[in-house]
C-alpha cells in the first residue's frame, strides 16, 4: 500500500497511533 499524498500519510498515522495508544492503555490495566 504506496501512501503518497500528505494527508492520507497523516491520516494513516494517526490511525496508527490510535491503535498504539488503544493497546497501551488496554495493558494498562493489567
Amino acid at each position: 500500500m504506496l501512501i503518497n499524498c500528505p494527508d492520507c500519510r497523516i491520516q494513516f498515522i494517526i490511525l496508527l497511533l490510535q491503535k498504539i495508544a488503544s493497546v497501551v492503555w488496554l495493558s494498562s490495566f493489567e
